[in-house]
C-alpha cells in the first residue's frame, strides 16, 4: 500500500483520494458528500476533554457531522484514548476492502446527501420569504 502527503486545494485533493483520515470538523461532511471512506480522528487536552464530559456533562455523542446527521456511527471515530495505530489501520483495511462494510457506509451517506441538499426552487422560495418580512410591506 502506497501512501501519498498531498499539499492542493481541497477540491483538487478530493478528487485524487480514495480514503480519507480526518480530524473533527466540517470537511468530514465534505468527504462524506464526495463518497470518500474516512475514519475520524479527535483529541483534544485532557483537561478540555474533562471539562467537557464530567464537569459540563455535554451530551456529545459524536464528533464527525455525518455520524451527528444520521444521530449514528457511520464513520469510524477514534477519540481521545481511543486512537491507537493498530485499531485505525484495521478499520481503514475493512473500510477499503469490506465490499459489504463499504456499501453500507455508502448508503449512510446517500442518507446525508439527500439530508443536505437544497429544494430546487431554493432561491425563489428564500426572495418569497424575504418580501413577506413585515418591515418591507
Amino acid at each position: 500500500s502506497d501512501i501519498q502527503l498531498w499539499t492542493a486545494s481541497s477540491e483538487a485533493l478530493l478528487s485524487q483520494i480514495d480514503m480519507a483520515i480526518c480530524g473533527a470538523g466540517t470537511h468530514t461532511l465534505a468527504v462524506a458528500l464526495r463518497l470518500i471512506p474516512q475514519v475520524v480522528i479527535a483529541a483534544v487536552s485532557p483537561w478540555t476533554y474533562l471539562l467537557a464530559k464530567y464537569i459540563l456533562r455535554l451530551p456529545i455523542r459524536y464528533t464527525a457531522l455525518p455520524n451527528i446527521i444520521c444521530n449514528q456511527m457511520v464513520v469510524p471515530e477514534f477519540i481521545q484514548g481511543d486512537i491507537r495505530p493498530a485499531a485505525i489501520h484495521a478499520t481503514i483495511d475493512t473500510l477499503l476492502h469490506d465490499t459489504s462494510r463499504r456499501a453500507q457506509l455508502l448508503a449512510d451517506y446517500a442518507v446525508i446527501s439527500a439530508q443536505c441538499q437544497a429544494p430546487s426552487d431554493y432561491f425563489e422560495m428564500v426572495t418569497d420569504w424575504i418580501w413577506e418580512l413585515p418591515f418591507l410591506k
